[in-house]
């Protein structure tokens, strides 16, 4: 689906989600299951803390500094 490395854990926003993606009423299932499997990478990318090792975390990590537009569904749900 993507060339985004999967997360090495689940990943979870307690601090803005407290009931999980999915019940928060902001996320469909599969924008759930996305955040929930991929959540973890991004995050870590956007901090700093995982270097980009594909075209696609290279463009995900342009896409939040606001240089291209958020084209893929990764892109758009970790934006939304």
């Amino acid at each position: 689906m993507t060339e985004i490395r999967k997360g090495t854990n689940a990943y979870y926003d307690d601090k803005h989600f407290p009931m999980g993606f999915s019940r928060s009423g902001d996320f469909t299932i599969p924008e759930s299951k996305l955040l929930t499997n991929y959540g973890f990478t991004l995050k870590q990318l956007s901090d700093g803390k995982l270097n980009a090792e594909t075209e696609l975390e290279h463009q995900f990590l342009q896409v939040i500094a606001g240089q291209v537009e958020a084209k893929s569904p990764i892109e758009k749900v970790w934006l939304k």
